[in-house]
């Protein structure tokens, strides 16, 4: 008897573009984010992360420091993004430009304590400092060792923030240290709080 030989459908052009990603849902669908990343090493999880959101159907605009470029390419945010990464403030002030939710992640201590000091000295600061101003949603995803996280001025900077609606992702040490949760974890977590925000309103 003759094996019977799999049909293998081609996909479209549109689904296979080199930036695309498979939707999961439309959780996010028309929503407009802003993810800014700090320096330290969990900047390379970043690419999992903005196309995890974008699987849901948001649109990120990426900011990144100066010390984020040190662990990971402008070129490879903005491949994950399919936008340009804002590095400099420059005359359009993308900055202060509204956003839906602010994701810093990863957010270093030396990030947060100048967001609670009303630091705007950067591109990512002053998007931050905005978003603050706005009262608008914004969440850090702290990733530091513990020696840092120990540092009086991490829990006095964080309980500013909270106080001005920021929320931080909470998740227990390891290794020493916190690092940057699984992509999908952060995702879930901000779509669900994004939905208690307009539960509130």
């Amino acid at each position: 008897m003759p094996k019977l030989q799999k049909t293998i459908k081609p996909r479209s052009r549109a689904s296979i573009r080199d930036t695309g990603v498979v939707t999961k849902s439309s959780s996010l669908k028309g929503k407009r984010l802003a993810i800014a990343l700090t320096g330290g090493i969990a900047c390379t999880e970043a690419v999992k992360i903005i196309r995890e959101f974008r699987r849901h159907g948001a649109t990120l605009t990426p900011f990144m420091t100066s010390d984020s470029l040190r662990f990971i390419t402008a070129l490879s945010i903005e491949w994950a993004a399919a936008e340009k990464a804002v590095i400099e403030v420059g005359p359009g002030v993308d900055t202060l430009d509204q956003f839906d939710a602010v994701i810093v992640a990863p957010a270093t201590l030396n990030s947060i304590v100048k967001a609670s000091l009303g630091i705007a000295d950067s591109a990512v600061n002053l998007l931050i400092a905005g978003q603050i101003g706005k009262k608008a949603p914004l969440f850090f995803v702290p990733t530091m060792n513990e020696d840092l996280m120990n540092h009086p001025q991490y829990s006095v900077a964080k309980e500013v923030l909270i106080k001005w609606g920021a929320q931080f992702f909470e998740q227990a040490l390891e290794e020493n240290r916190l690092k940057m949760p699984d992509a999908i974890q952060v995702a879930d977590w901000v779509m669900k709080e994004l939905k208690n925000v307009r539960k509130r309103n």
